[in-house]
């Protein structure tokens, strides 16, 4: 698997003000072993079209609650969430996607708590170590 490309320096700081933060994915091909490459690219406030987790992220946190808290249920964090990654054997394209969605900072850490499942501590670790994998700022000040 060939390595991410990433941005360092100046470069690393000039690249959070910009519009989008391009993500440079490898997923491994069915039919001679090469790898292809993918490419998402992440634009705020535009819709994740082509991203299989946006109507789960729209249905769940994307949307502007009234309250301001996410409430998260585990049957949601267990079923459509980590089966679905783990079904896929969590891809790391996958675990790119549903990171491009913000599970993460609009879900999975807002809603987490004492209540929290075994699936949820997981989802967050491996958000967390795909953000670093790729260079991206883990937590925002």
């Amino acid at each position: 698997m060939p390595k991410p490309k990433r941005l360092k320096g100046s470069a690393a700081a000039s690249a959070k003000k910009d519009k989008a933060v391009a993500i440079e994915a490898s997923t491994p091909s069915t039919d001679n072993g090469a790898s292809a490459t993918t490419t998402t690219t992440r634009v705020p406030g535009e819709a994740h079209q082509d991203n299989p987790w946006a109507p789960l992220a729209r249905k769940h946190w994307l949307k502007p609650s009234k309250s301001g808290k996410v409430k998260v249920k585990n049957d949601v964090v267990k079923t459509e969430l980590w089966d679905v990654l783990e079904g896929e054997g969590f891809r790391y394209s996958s675990v790119l996607a549903l990171e491009n969605v913000q599970a993460l900072e609009g879900y999975l850490w807002p809603g987490f708590g004492e209540e929290a499942s075994n699936y949820h501590v997981l989802l967050m670790v491996l958000l967390v170590n795909a953000k670093k994998r790729e260079q991206l700022e883990t937590w925002s000040k």
